[in-house]
């Protein structure tokens, strides 16, 4: 396979009123499989913030959650701003959006997060 496509070959666009959660649509713009490298993109973040001086404000609402074998299935969305020193901006600009996705189940009388 040399990842070209045959031209008669459609690839169809998304639709943007459709949500970036689709199934079968992953939409993260940075892949974490594990907890160590998550641990290694936010160590990177902190670091390049040394030269980009700012502060994050982060918004979540609206979490859902349904029970699932073993555990219980949650999502929230989220957003992102970041605000300069110099405060340049109003309103501050959009930084990212994200859907969190967890499963967690039950340890002792407290639900935790389920390492994949």
């Amino acid at each position: 396979m040399n990842g070209s496509a045959s031209s008669s070959q459609e690839v169809p666009l998304p639709d943007p009123a459709a949500g970036e959660s689709r199934p079968g649509l992953p939409a993260a713009l940075i892949f974490c499989d594990s907890r160590a490298m998550l641990e290694d993109r936010i160590a990177r973040a902190a670091r390049g913030q040394q030269y980009n001086i700012h502060t994050d404000r982060m918004s979540s609402a609206c979490a859902h959650s349904r029970d699932e074998a073993g555990g219980v299935f949650a999502e929230a969305p989220f957003a992102v701003y970041q605000t300069d020193q110099e405060a340049k901006h109003a309103p501050p600009p959009l930084f990212a959006t994200g859907l969190y996705q967890d499963q967690l189940e039950p340890v002792g009388d407290s639900l935790k997060i389920r390492d994949s």
